[in-house]
């Protein structure tokens, strides 16, 4: 999960005031790309992340950041929270509990009255049983996702390679939107094995709510 990753590499830095981006990667399960991507997001926020090459080079904080209330604001916080209480009541095994707690350490009074006030604030009744965040299929494209590689998915008849472009929520289940010779929106539940392929592509595709549009 991007967020749960960004704030991971802030508290890691925080920690280990630097490391390279080798060793970044290996951290948190994913490619050197996707850390120089998460470093480019977190400088867009305006964290002062900083990056050195050669020998003695690696990934760091610039000295004296730290993670305070200027941070994120008050309605950044609610954002979040509203947004994580939401992903937690929908999907389980994504370890939510555990993104909620590092943002504790901004503000955590303030952070644990909001989490308190989000358990009654938002009620999410769409289905019986929460998707499991674990499932192998579910972690496959997610992966693909994050990586933006190309997935092989086969639905028990036939396999189908596809470009990952989001998960999709919607009442009557859990769908992957992808590409491949066309748009297509096909329900997890249909599918029985995902294999991640080393083929890359670009993501310039367009999003689900403009397909939805279209159609």
């Amino acid at each position: 999960m991007e967020l749960e990753r960004l704030m991971g590499l802030v508290m890691v830095l925080l920690r280990e005031k630097k490391m390279t981006v080798s060793k970044l990667a290996a951290y948190f399960e994913v490619s050197k790309r996707t850390i120089f991507r998460d470093i480019d997001r977190l400088s867009l926020l305006g964290v002062p992340v900083a990056c050195d090459r050669g020998r003695y080079g690696g990934v760091f904080l610039l000295e004296h950041y730290k993670i305070d209330k200027t941070f994120l604001d008050e309605q950044d916080l609610t954002k979040i929270i509203l947004s994580l209480n939401i992903t937690q009541k929908l999907l389980e095994n994504l370890g939510v509990r555990s993104t909620k707690d590092k943002f504790s350490f901004i503000s955590p009074d303030r952070v644990r009255i909001l989490m308190n006030e989000m358990d009654d604030y938002v009620v999410v009744d769409i289905y019986d049983k929460k998707i499991d965040a674990s499932d192998k299929v579910w972690e496959s494209l997610a992966y693909c996702l994050d990586e933006w590689q190309k997935a092989e998915i086969h639905d028990g008849t036939e396999s189908l390679v596809i470009c990952p472009i989001s998960f999709v929520i919607i009442p009557h289940g859990v769908h992957i939107f992808a590409f491949t010779d066309e748009y297509k929106l096909i329900a997890l539940c249909d599918i029985c094995s995902c294999r991640i392929l080393e083929e890359d592509y670009v993501r310039d595709f367009i999003s689900y709510e403009e397909y939805k549009n279209l159609k």
